[in-house]
């Protein structure tokens, strides 16, 4: 319910319409009900996953703002929170979302400072952007997953490497390639 309240929350408070409102608090109210329909968690959780969603939604938007500028200072502190993750005794969850937060602000700051990509392009092109960068995140993670040894740490670095990707690689590539749009 957290997650569903954080994703679908925070796509309604970027989007700012009432359509996007409308579906997240569907999909929020959907995925609450078959958390508890499924007795998978009790009210309480519900309603705090809910809150903490909600919460997350506001924190996140006062730390990066209403640019979304990412600032070394955002860099520093996650930098310390993942190195903390890497050697606390924390849930292996956990940990990947800290590494994959990481990897997605240190990614975000290398674009914004370095590539600042323009995504929208004709409908031809971006069909096979996406190809594109679904085929190399699936590479990345079943390659990444086969190829380290199955440990918190390594799958950090593997979720740090699969955001990274979908944050500076992609935009970097994309920007360099020059599609023939004629």
């Amino acid at each position: 319910t957290q997650s569903a309240t954080s994703f679908w929350g925070g796509s309604s408070f970027i989007l700012k319409s009432r359509l996007s409102l409308v579906m997240a608090a569907f999909m929020v109210g959907l995925t609450a009900f078959s958390r508890l329909y499924l007795g998978v968690h009790w009210p309480m959780d519900v309603i705090g996953g809910i809150l903490f969603g909600l919460l997350s939604i506001f924190m996140a938007n006062h730390i990066v703002g209403e640019d979304a500028l990412v600032k070394r200072n955002h860099i520093i502190a996650i930098s310390i929170v993942a190195l903390l993750g890497m050697v606390m005794p924390i849930e292996k969850d956990l940990a990947k979302a800290i590494a994959s937060l990481w990897g997605m602000l240190c990614g975000l700051y290398v674009e914004q400072k370095h590539i600042q990509f323009e995504p929208i392009q004709k409908l031809k092109v971006q069909i096979v952007k996406v190809i594109i960068g679904m085929a190399t995140i699936i590479i990345i993670y079943i390659g990444l997953k086969n190829l380290f040894p199955k440990d918190k740490l390594f799958d950090m670095i593997r979720y740090a490497i699969l955001l990274l990707w979908i944050t500076a690689g992609a935009p970097y590539l994309f920007k360099s390639i020059k599609f023939n749009e004629g």
